[in-house]
Formats: structure tokens, C-alpha cells, sequence
């Protein structure tokens, strides 16, 4: 009888330990870098009698599976993964591989598709070809992009063109909007200080060229999204290095970075300073950017974002054709002994949540706010604001299979609104004197938006969406010293304008596809149009409206070593906005009629050599080419008839090619060329500046010392045909002032010094 009930109680552990062990197992399969659910990725287990492959969510099911488990997680495009699997849910994230650019993901349409199935043109650059130069500025590597130019007035004062939208920039990021962390970093009224960002900080760009208004709202010259570096899977690590260089540049940059299944946070300080090129050029930053993801439940992720930025710089202003030729190290008559400069310190914070309601239905919801304080000496006054802002945007996603038809359906809204007073003073030799202007203005800025997307038998791709936009200005005028000492009050409201977007793409096998769009967009003039730097109020400005084709095919060949992306786009602008500059150098604008602006834009790569051996292991070349037919419709002015004229601030040919080698012992070198035709300064077209040639190149050494340790060192140069050249000329300049010159050869070297686990 013993033994009976010794073999019975055998039989029943042995059930409940199959019980407790054999259970089905539940998970989510993520992107390590954009944290982006992964769709049709394979799991096997090690003996490979279950089998799942992940759904649009990235989760998958493996039932009667016996704890502890070994399981195999593969996907084209991504490193392939064995987890040891100890629990019944388990999130899995899996690296990019070495991608070519058409495998890519893109996640500015909100789609997350690889570039080969996006039916738009998007620009996109990683960190590696982030780190081609001198990890001083976006400038170069922006550059590299057809479509897209990244001036810079005086060291740190940038301003983006995409598609010629520098036309109403005289300072600042204009007619483009700016996303930082999915985040929106332009303010209600259109305009960006894009410089309050260090290099250090960003690890991913992506911009959509052309109206983006079926998302983002209102904007005819695009979109970009900015990206800051984020940890990998199970990575602990941290890195310190420092910069210096020719016009006393230097700089340090600290980052620590911890990813596991429960978070990920990554910290970094930039410090860079220089004296600069010119006379009165100096500059000094330091920002501090936290970016964090807690993944509080398998349905849950919680983000945070913090940047603080404290920025200073010097305005060395235009000088005129002779001056330029003779000196292009002077600053403008005036700019020192009225400190022409700016001082600013930024606060931007933005808490978001991502939640997954089921396998189809989600939502991401952010909500942020910014704080700043701005002072500029100027050679006509002293400029003292306080800005405080806020915002929030929510997007819905529902996606489902409807038949053989995959659809997905995206919705939301966002929201702004700035309140800034604005201070005007005397400016005596850089100091603060009497008051002359005092201003409060309030701008509210708001959209809702919507996109549907099927995917269809056979490969074809069809997006139909829109936005809702409406923008309102409040001035209270509260003093004017010289001409109404009492105040007064305005208001400008924007009508509400809807802006559509239809988009197809059919994909050709495996390698190629081609792809076509007509978007709408609206621009209003931003508040620095309205109330200008020396005060005047100018609420007549209309709103460009403008609409935009494009057609394109991009793909690969040759086994996948050649990459290209070619787009043809014509962008049809009314009331089109142009700056010009009066008699103290004050930003002034104007609406110019109508504009038409088509062109070409290509960019292809080849990989010439990627081996495991040898003395170069790798080699990759690229070339880039813009076209641009830009020139002004219907256009007077003063009794001049200026139609047929060439666009101003835009060059009709760019070209920018590149060449990449590495070596297995981690000696690498890049070299990068740019060509940028003569550019019209005037909307008549009667001055020009001169086309110019860039050569530069950047000589490193990577290297792992034990399991842990990081080591690096490069050494670069700029410019080195040593051109004399201006780069981010001002347009319409009164007394002949255009030019910006931009620095001779100059030199460049730093190290890194990184611990990883």
C-alpha cells in the first residue's frame, strides 16, 4: 500500500510540474533603436516544434512551451536573436542590421515602412553619416541631401532651405517644421532656433520635403524630424570626449546611456565654444539633454524629454561686395561697439505615453512645455523677451485586415500656444537704456489630422489624408515711446484652411518602386514677420498657399550594391513671402505674387567593397544632384515687372559627392565635396553671389581594448581648396550688405574615450 501511494503522489508532482511549466508563452518584438513593433518577425524554440511569427502589434504566441526556453527570433534586415526565456512575457529587441537605404524604416508618415514602400520623398541620415565630419554642426552632412540646404549666417545662426522656402528666412528656421523626439520644437508661429541643439544630440534625421500638412499641419516647405541617440538593447555604457580646432574651437561632450526590458535612458552634455572666423563671431553653448523610456507594462511605454540649452553668440552682420573681397574677416560698422549678439536659455520638457488598447487599436499622447529668456544687443536697439509656451499632440492608430486589403487608419490633433513679451530698449554702446517698445503677444496654433493607408494585392500602396489648421495672433501694444505712448491692440486670425494629401506607390518585385503625390499647403507668416526686430506691425501679410506634384521611383540593383532615389516635383506658390532688409539692416517682408518651383532631385550610392578581410574592408561612394527651376509668377514691384525672374537665395545646381573607406584594424577615412552654382540676391536678379567648391575630409581610428573600453581619435579638415565664399547670404540687402562670409581651411581633431558593457 506504501508503495501505491508513493507511485500516486509521483504522478501527481510530475502532472503539476508539467502544469506550471508548459504554458503559453506571450511577447512583443521591437525595433532596439525606434522602439517600433516589429511585424513578421520568426520565433522558433530550440528544438523547433513551436513556431509563431509576430502581428502588426510585433506580439506573437507560443503555446505548451516548457520553462526555462531557448527561442530564436530572426527578421530580414535585423540581427538575428536567442533569448534564454525564464517568464511567460518577454520583450524581445532586435538591432538593425547594415541596411541599405531603401530598407530603412521610416516613421514620418507614421506608417513605419521601409523607404522602398514609402510613396513620398524623404531624406534620411543615420549616425554614421552623421559622423562623417566634424561633430561641430548639422551643416555638412544636411548638405549632402538633394532638396535641402543648411546655411549658416555667422557660427550658429543656421537656417534651413527645402525646396527654396529661404526666401522669407532672412534668420532662424522658417516655412519648415521641426520635431525633436516626436516632440514639436518649432513654436505656434512657424519659426525654429534649430541652434539650441548640439551635434551630440542627435542620432537620426528624417525630412519629409514638401507640404507635410496631412500630419503636421501647416508648412509648404516640409517636415523634419529629429531624432536623439537612444540605447540598445542590454547596452551600458558611457563615453567622454573633446574637440578642437582652428578660430579657437573647442568643445567637450559626456553621454551615458543604460537599455534594458524595463527602460532606457540616455544623458548627454555638449560644451563648444569658438572666437570664430570673422570679426565678432564668437560663440559658447552647453545643453543638457535627458531622453528616457519606461516601459511600464507590456501595453504601456512612458517617455520623458528634457533639453536646456544656454546659448550665446555674436552677430557680425552683412558686408558689402567690396568689403567681402577686400576682408571677409571684418564684421559691419557698428556690431562691435553696439555688442550686436544673442543671449538666450531655453527649458523644453515633454512627457508622453504610448499605449497599445489591442492588436489593432493604439495611441501615443504627448504633452510639453518650454520657457525662455532672450536678449539682443542690436545696431539699432536692445531686445529683452520672455517666452513661455505650451503644447500637445495625441495620435490614434487602428489598423485591420480587410480581406486580402491591409488598412490603417490614423487620427489626432495637436495643439500651441505662446505667450511672450516683448521689450524693446535704446541700445548705447551695448548697454540698456530707455524703453521703447513693450509688447505682449499671445499666438494659439491648432490642428486636427487624419490618414488612411491600404495596402493592396499586387504591391500597390495607396495614403489619403489632411489637416485642419488655424492660427491666431493677440498683440497688446502696451507702450510705444515714440509714437503712442498709450497702446493699443491687434489681432490677426488665419482662416482655417484644410490641406490634403493623396499618395500612391506600386512596387516592382523586391528592388524597385515608383511612387506619386499632390499635397496642399498653407503658411502663414510667423510672428517675427508680424512684429519685426525694430517693432513695426505688419498685420497685412497673407498666408502662402501653395500645392505640390511629385513623382519618383527609387530601388537597388546589383545585388543590392547600387541605391538610388530619384524625384521630379513641381510646387505651385501664391502670395508667396520674400524678405528684404532697410537702411539699419532691420528683416522686413513682403508678399512677392506667385511663384513656380519644379525640379529634380537624385541620390544614389554604390558599395564598392564589403569584406571581411583585406586592407579596406569596406568602401562606399555617393553623389547627390539637385536641380531647381525656381522663378517668380506675376510678381511687381515698384512698377518693375519681375515675372520670369529666378527665385532669390536659391542656386540652380547642387552637387555634393562622398567617398567612405574603412579597415578591419578601425582606420577609416571620409572625404565629401560640394558645388553650389552662382545664387540671385536680389528679386531682380541683379546681383549675384559666386558659385564655389568645397573639398573636406576626416581621417579617424576606432578600437576596442579589452571586452569594455572604447577608444577613438580623428583629425579633419575643412574647405581645404581654401575658398573664399558666403554662406547664408542676406537677400534684398539694402546698401549692398549680402554677404556672409564663412570660414577659410580650417583644422579639426578630437577623442573619445567609452566604456561598454
Amino acid at each position: 500500500m506504501y508503495t501505491f501511494y508513493r507511485f500516486c503522489l509521483t504522478i501527481c508532482g510530475l502532472l503539476v510540474f508539467h502544469l506550471t511549466s508548459a504554458q503559453t508563452l506571450t511577447g512583443t518584438v521591437y525595433d532596439a533603436q525606434t522602439r517600433l513593433p516589429l511585424v513578421g518577425v520568426n520565433i522558433l524554440s530550440a528544438d523547433s516544434t513551436h513556431i509563431s511569427v509576430s502581428d502588426v502589434t510585433g506580439a506573437y504566441q507560443l503555446p505548451n512551451v516548457s520553462l526555462p526556453a531557448r527561442l530564436h527570433f530572426s527578421f530580414i534586415g535585423y540581427q538575428s536573436r536567442t533569448v534564454e526565456v525564464n517568464t511567460s512575457t518577454v520583450r524581445v529587441y532586435l538591432e538593425p542590421a547594415n541596411l541599405s537605404l531603401n530598407e530603412v524604416v521610416v516613421t514620418g508618415y507614421e506608417n513605419n515602412r521601409k523607404l522602398l514602400e514609402t510613396a513620398g520623398s524623404v531624406a534620411l541620415l543615420n549616425s554614421r553619416e552623421l559622423e562623417r565630419f566634424s561633430n561641430t554642426s548639422l551643416v555638412p552632412a544636411i548638405n549632402t541631401l538633394p532638396g535641402v540646404r543648411m546655411e549658416e549666417r555667422s557660427p550658429v545662426s543656421y537656417r534651413i532651405s527645402i525646396r527654396g522656402s529661404t526666401l522669407r528666412s532672412p534668420f532662424g528656421v522658417r516655412n519648415v517644421k521641426v520635431y525633436w523626439n516626436d516632440i514639436p520644437f518649432t513654436d505656434p508661429s512657424g519659426g525654429t532656433a534649430l541652434n539650441l541643439i548640439d551635434f551630440s544630440t542627435v542620432g537620426k534625421i528624417e525630412i519629409i520635403k514638401g507640404p507635410g500638412g496631412s500630419l503636421y499641419g501647416a508648412g509648404t516647405g516640409g517636415v523634419i524630424l529629429l531624432q536623439s541617440p537612444s540605447a540598445g538593447y542590454g547596452e551600458q555604457s558611457a563615453e567622454v570626449s573633446a574637440l578642437a580646432g582652428s578660430f579657437g574651437l573647442r568643445g567637450i561632450n559626456a553621454t551615458a546611456k543604460t537599455g534594458s526590458e524595463k527602460e532606457n535612458i540616455t544623458v548627454t552634455y555638449a560644451h563648444q565654444q569658438a572666437e570664430g572666423y570673422r570679426a565678432h563671431t564668437a560663440f559658447d553653448r552647453n545643453v543638457v539633454n535627458v531622453r528616457s523610456q519606461f516601459y511600464t507594462s507590456p501595453k504601456r511605454t512612458i517617455s520623458f524629454n528634457g533639453l536646456y540649452s544656454q546659448l550665446f553668440y555674436e552677430i557680425p552682420g552683412g558686408l558689402t561686395l567690396q568689403e567681402y573681397q577686400q576682408n571677409p574677416r571684418l564684421s559691419r560698422p557698428n556690431a562691435i561697439e553696439q555688442n550686436s549678439s544673442i543671449r538666450q536659455k531655453t527649458l523644453n520638457l515633454g512627457l508622453s505615453q504610448s499605449y497599445q488598447f489591442n492588436e489593432n487599436f493604439s495611441n501615443v499622447s504627448t504633452l510639453y512645455g518650454t520657457f525662455t529668456q532672450f536678449e539682443n544687443p542690436f545696431i539699432t536697439d536692445y531686445k529683452r523677451n520672455t517666452e513661455q509656451g505650451l503644447g500637445g499632440r495625441t495620435k490614434f492608430v487602428y489598423a485591420r485586415n480587410v480581406g486580402e486589403v491591409k488598412s490603417r487608419f490614423t487620427a489626432g490633433g495637436e495643439f500651441q500656444t505662446n505667450f511672450t513679451a516683448f521689450r524693446n530698449y535704446a541700445n548705447r554702446r551695448g548697454q540698456v537704456d530707455s524703453l521703447l517698445l513693450d509688447d505682449e503677444i499671445t499666438t494659439w496654433q491648432g490642428l486636427v489630422f487624419a490618414q488612411a493607408e491600404f495596402d493592396f494585392p499586387r504591391n500597390y500602396f495607396l495614403t489619403v489624408g489632411g489637416s485642419y489648421n488655424q492660427l491666431n495672433y493677440q498683440i497688446a501694444r502696451l507702450s510705444d515711446a515714440k509714437r503712442n505712448p498709450a497702446g493699443y491692440a491687434q489681432s490677426r486670425r488665419f482662416d482655417p484652411v484644410l490641406s490634403p494629401r493623396i499618395a500612391a506607390l506600386k512596387k516592382i518585385g523586391e528592388s524597385l518602386s515608383l511612387h506619386g503625390s499632390i499635397s496642399f499647403g498653407f503658411s502663414p507668416p510667423t510672428i517675427d514677420d508680424v512684429r519685426t526686430s525694430d517693432g513695426s506691425i505688419n498685420t497685412d501679410l497673407e498666408a502662402e498657399q501653395g500645392i505640390n506634384y511629385e513623382v519618383g521611383f527609387r530601388g537597388n540593383a546589383l545585388a543590392k550594391k547600387l541605391e538610388f532615389d530619384l524625384t521630379l516635383f513641381s510646387l505651385r506658390l501664391s502670395n508667396t513671402i520674400t524678405t528684404y532688409t532697410n537702411a539699419n539692416g532691420v528683416a522686413l517682408f513682403r508678399n512677392a505674387g506667385n511663384t513656380q518651383q519644379s525640379g529634380l532631385e537624385l541620390r544614389t550610392a554604390y558599395q564598392l567593397l564589403d569584406t571581411k578581410g583585406g586592407v579596406l574592408n569596406t568602401a562606399r561612394a555617393f553623389v547627390s544632384y539637385t536641380f531647381n527651376d525656381f522663378y517668380f509668377r506675376n510678381y511687381e514691384r515698384n512698377g518693375n515687372d519681375l515675372s520670369g525672374k529666378r527665385l532669390t537665395g536659391t542656386a540652380r545646381h547642387n552637387l555634393s559627392a562622398g567617398l567612405d573607406l574603412g579597415s578591419p584594424t578601425g582606420l577609416y577615412t571620409n572625404i565629401t565635396f560640394n558645388f553650389v552654382d552662382r545664387i540671385p540676391l536680389t528679386d531682380a536678379n541683379t546681383v549675384y553671389a559666386d558659385a564655389y567648391s568645397l573639398l573636406g575630409g576626416r581621417l579617424g581610428y576606432r578600437t576596442t581594448i579589452g571586452k569594455n573600453l572604447l577608444l577613438g581619435a580623428f583629425v579633419g579638415v575643412d574647405n581645404a581648396l581654401d575658398e573664399t565664399y558666403s554662406l547664408g547670404n542676406d537677400l534684398n540687402a539694402f546698401g549692398g550688405r549680402f554677404y556672409q562670409p564663412a570660414a577659410r581651411i580650417n583644422y579639426y581633431g578630437g577623442l573619445s574615450l567609452g566604456w561598454k558593457k
